[in-house]
């Protein structure tokens, strides 16, 4: 379903966050739905003693903020701009009315949520058991995936993969086969299927 084309009914607001930029905060309730139309955004975890981990990282043109629209849940995880983002911020009594008469609207968002349940219980189990060297090799696929692979700093990496620095060196040397990071920028060497 497009989601850049709205009724004309529907009061949308765009809005441009730099890289960084928090789109949603965790301190705030959250009434909108967010529709992604550039950039990348990134669901992040901060944990109690400092540890932050991506949770899931939006791509155009996706969704976010129907949790707290469509249950009494208003606290969201915090969102932040992986890269300049250019998204429409539209209050959620709006998109609920535009949900009621829209059944392809509806069922897109639950295929979605559904998706992106999928995508969490699979992934953090997977992850759970696999090595270290094993998650960074599916962290940077991700990364190289997604074109942000060139930005990554070994400090977010360090963060994402709870790893201290001298462990992800060691892991970055082994597999150097596939990956490099040369002049304080990772690189790929080799090729995916997206």
């Amino acid at each position: 379903m497009d989601l850049t084309h709205l009724p004309q009914d529907i009061s949308a607001q765009e809005l441009h966050f730099s890289k960084g930029q928090h789109i949603l905060s965790d301190l705030e309730e959250n009434r909108y739905f967010f529709i992604l139309l550039e950039g990348a955004a990134d669901v992040m975890y901060y944990g109690p003693d400092g540890e932050t981990m991506r949770i899931y990282r939006y791509l155009p043109v996706d969704f976010f903020g129907e949790i707290e629209m469509l249950t009494d849940h208003r606290q969201p995880m915090p969102v932040i701009a992986a890269r300049d983002s250019r998204v429409l911020r539209i209050p959620h009594r709006e998109v609920l009315s535009w949900m009621e008469r829209d059944f392809q609207l509806s069922r897109h968002i639950l295929e979605r949520m559904c998706e992106k349940l999928l995508f969490s219980v699979t992934g953090r189990t997977q992850t759970r058991y696999l090595t270290q060297r094993q998650r960074y090799l599916l962290a940077m696929e991700s990364y190289w995936k997604d074109g942000t692979l060139d930005t990554l700093t070994k400090e977010a990496l360090c963060q994402e993969l709870s790893v201290p620095l001298r462990s992800l060196n060691r892991i970055v040397a082994q597999c150097s086969d596939q990956f490099v990071f040369e002049n304080g920028r990772f690189h790929s060497l080799r090729q995916f299927n997206p």
